[in-house]
């Protein structure tokens, strides 16, 4: 599924993404600085996204598009093609609420 986001990517950020080593990391221009090499790294397995010389950066993909100022079509298409699965690193219990790392007290 990951690998429909690399059109929508290319088409939002005027350039075609670039595979690194990593699994799942590519790269980019940056929309945000005029730099000679691309620098702008995404996973689109996460959706972490980060500009190595702005130093922006976040944790899904809806907030890159944001950024960039990307048209409604573009956000719709994005939520299409992660259906359910929201890009965020934050971690969900069972009962909904959100693992914090910190054990409560009784």
């Amino acid at each position: 599924m990951s690998h429909l986001v690399i059109p929508l990517l290319d088409k939002v950020l005027n350039s075609k993404g670039r595979r690194l080593r990593k699994q799942n990391e590519y790269m980019w221009w940056s929309p945000f600085v005029q730099h000679h090499k691309p620098k702008l790294q995404i996973n689109i397995e996460t959706g972490k996204w980060h500009c190595w010389v702005s130093n922006q950066g976040g944790h899904n993909l809806f907030q890159l598009l944001k950024q960039v100022g990307a048209d409604r079509s573009s956000f719709k298409e994005l939520g299409e093609i992660v259906g359910s699965t929201f890009y965020s690193s934050e971690k969900k219990k069972e009962g909904g609420g959100r693992v914090t790392g910190e054990t409560e007290k009784q």
